[in-house]
């Protein structure tokens, strides 16, 4: 999780946004506290869905991932980001 996170913020000082993909929530809650200073997103089963404005939901944690410069990454598992056809 150190290489992750090391990658992660040498991404980043270089200008570019990452998404960390793995299966377990408590990985995504322990790289989330690790990279705090990157701002990320989390995307897991315990995220609502929905469009709603203003409410905190997998669509706007994707929405600010991609508009916020100050948000460059997101930490998510397959099942709760993956986007369909």
């Amino acid at each position: 999780m150190r290489e992750v996170a090391s990658l992660a913020r040498k991404l980043s000082r270089d200008g570019h946004k990452s998404v960390i993909w793995t299966i377990f929530t408590d990985t995504i809650l322990e790289i989330e506290k690790m990279l705090a200073d990157l701002n990320p997103v989390t995307l897991y089963g315990a995220i609502p869905t929905g469009e709603e404005e203003g409410a905190d939901t997998r669509e706007n944690r994707i929405r600010r991932f991609h508009e916020d410069p100050a948000c460059t990454v997101m930490i998510a598992n397959p099942s709760a980001a993956g986007e369909g056809n």
